[in-house]
């Protein structure tokens, strides 16, 4: 955000008051709002919400003069997708060498449908049989749901069983590393920003990483899983 004065001339010095507030539908004050003065007449106006994504409004406050408040909309889309929020339904008893349906629904930590574009979720399902690996295809992206089937395979060999429990598991594939940008050298607190990094080979110099952050002040953490092209040694350098 960046102040000018009434004859629409852009400030250069900080030191105003600037508070800023965010509004759901109801007028309820929602999430957490920091404000940092970057010292040339700009402020960072930072937001962390942890509620249902949607249309809210932003008020912005200058030097206590409430009487001239500045409004926005920000529209607020769900986090990442994240698994513990998110299901996977099957039938409780699945017959061998029968077609069975798994629907999977994707949601972020607060409980949002993710309903972004995703590219590829993949399933494994293992148990007393070959692990079976495949494609989930997208049932209805609006619902963020995702449906595919599965087949038990029948015994090839005497005195083999394939039935017994199995274990099936969903993996969304990002086609990148998700990184957790953090304001400080300890990786402590909330990230300030979440992204997926398509690589990571950066050379950020001495320029800033995070907006407003000296670059000598930020950590990263990358974390994700790495499909290799070929099944053999791979080295890794940093």
């Amino acid at each position: 955000m960046t102040l000018y004065d009434s004859s629409n001339n852009k400030l250069v010095n900080g030191g105003d008051t600037v508070s800023a507030v965010l509004l759901d539908s109801g007028l309820n004050q929602v999430g957490v709002i920091d404000v940092k003065d970057l010292k040339d007449g700009s402020y960072l106006v930072e937001y962390y919400v942890n509620t249902l994504s949607g249309i809210y409004t932003c008020e912005v406050v200058v030097n206590g003069d409430i009487a001239n408040k500045k409004t926005t909309t920000i529209t607020i889309v769900p986090d990442a997708p994240h698994a513990l929020s998110s299901t996977i339904a099957h039938p409780s008893l699945i017959t061998i060498g029968t077609s069975s349906l798994i629907d999977i629904l994707i949601k972020d930590r607060w409980g949002n449908n993710y309903i972004e574009e995703v590219t590829d979720i993949l399933y494994k399902v293992t148990g007393n049989h070959k692990t079976l690996y495949g494609k989930v295809d997208v049932l209805n992206q609006a619902a963020a749901t995702y449906q595919t089937s599965i087949t038990i395979p029948t015994s090839t060999e005497v005195n083999d069983t394939t039935c017994g429990p199995i274990e099936i598991s969903a993996y969304l594939l990002k086609h990148g590393i998700e990184a957790k940008y953090y304001s400080n050298r300890w990786f402590s607190g909330r990230p300030a920003l979440v992204q997926t990094d398509s690589q990571i080979n950066f050379n950020w110099d001495s320029n800033e990483i995070i907006p407003g952050v000296s670059s000598d002040y930020t950590s990263i953490e990358w974390s994700g899983y790495l499909r290799p092209l070929y099944s053999e040694l791979y080295t890794f350098y940093s």
